[in-house]
């Protein structure tokens, strides 16, 4: 059986193969800051770097985590493309995320429009 990562009562996902320990800090900032703006936090929005080798692997050289956001509501908090699309240009919910993230020493950076990465600052 795999462990869980729990947030409160919800289960997220399963503890992922090669997350660092700042990456799961990105998870747990990301899901209260859903939450906090009334987001769902889709399923299999959470992947590590190594379980992504469908995405460019120079591009996720150096991640600590991997946001797949394709079609989700989320994505309006997730990236630009999103927040454009979603928000009609409202970039408020993408730029709060960004600076909340910023406090915990890591950066989000929109890899493609299906997807985005977080970095150590």
């Amino acid at each position: 059986m795999l462990p869980f990562l729990y947030m409160g009562d919800k289960v997220m996902a399963a503890v992922l193969v090669g997350l660092t320990s700042l990456g799961e800090k990105a998870i747990e900032v990301i899901v209260k800051y859903l939450a906090d703006n009334d987001i769902e936090c889709p399923d299999n929005l959470f992947h590590s770097p190594v379980d992504c080798a469908f995405v460019d692997a120079n591009i996720l050289e150096n991640s600590e985590l991997v946001l797949i956001h394709d079609g989700v509501d989320a994505c309006r908090a997730l990236s630009m493309d999103g927040a454009f699309e979603q928000n009609g240009g409202d970039y408020s919910l993408y730029e709060g995320l960004v600076d909340l993230l910023g406090e915990h020493g890591v950066y989000l950076e929109q890899i493609n429009r299906w997807s985005s990465a977080v970095y150590k600052d």
